[in-house]
């Protein structure tokens, strides 16, 4: 059908309109495919052709190559989309599968932290964004659950008495980008002081100055506090 539309020469006048060749490609049963092309001899005083040369061309062989070449790209394309897809599915798989173990480790991270006899917490820094904190730290710092307290840390208004020694320590190191800073607050098995504790150690963060020896006089006749720790985790 491409061949007869392109030789008919009733409509060459017109399709050659303002073109000097005019050429196609097209199949045939003996020699394959074919470039056909008809290129203007001679024209009249309105513009009309009204002689053509017609040549033609075996091409068969190359558009084989090329139709080769266009269905490797299609071969490859498929291939690369689903090893594409391949890869999402295992990274989705691995992704799900250390998340499972992270939810497992931090649920065991919190019952372990819930059996020690004094408040810990851990948060970014910077940010302050609270990563965890256990029942005794909630109980010091009157908050109700981890949401409250997350709040309060962002806020503010928690404290812990550390020594002298260790919060320039812990100074520094909040200093670091990045880091995760564990802190082990105070200790003690009656409610009474528990509560008169957390009420001083909140006072605490209003005094500009105060050294380790004058306060360990404070409190060393009820209460003791345990020394901070901290623990610096990169990104």
């Amino acid at each position: 059908m491409v061949y007869m539309d392109f030789t008919n020469l009733s409509t060459l006048s017109g399709r050659m309109n303002g073109k000097v060749c005019l050429d196609t490609y097209y199949q045939v049963v003996i020699s394959g495919w074919n470039r056909g092309k008809f290129i203007e001899a001679e024209r009249d005083q309105t513009g009309n052709v009204q002689k053509v040369l017609y040549t033609y061309q075996v091409i068969d062989e190359q558009k084989r190559r090329e139709q080769e070449q266009l269905q490797d790209l299609k071969n490859t394309y498929r291939d690369t989309e689903k090893q594409n897809k391949e890869k999402t599915e295992s990274l989705e798989h691995d992704k799900k599968a250390l998340s499972d173990t992270l939810q497992y480790q931090n649920s065991f991270v919190k019952i372990l932290l819930d059996q020690i006899n004094c408040g810990v917490m851990a948060y970014t820094v910077p940010g302050r964004n609270l990563l965890q904190i256990n029942r005794e730290a909630l109980r010091l710092f009157g908050c109700e659950n981890f949401d409250a307290a997350r709040e309060k840390l962002r806020a503010g208004q928690t404290h812990v008495i550390v020594s002298l020694k260790d919060q320039k320590k812990l100074l520094k190191l909040r200093k670091k980008e990045g880091s995760v800073v564990y802190r082990f607050t105070i200790r003690s098995d009656h409610e009474e002081e528990r509560q008169i504790l957390a009420e001083r150690s909140c006072m605490m963060r209003n005094r500009r100055s105060w050294n380790s020896k004058n306060w360990m006089n404070h409190f060393k006749s009820w209460a003791w506090v345990l020394s901070i720790w901290t623990m610096q985790c990169r990104r």
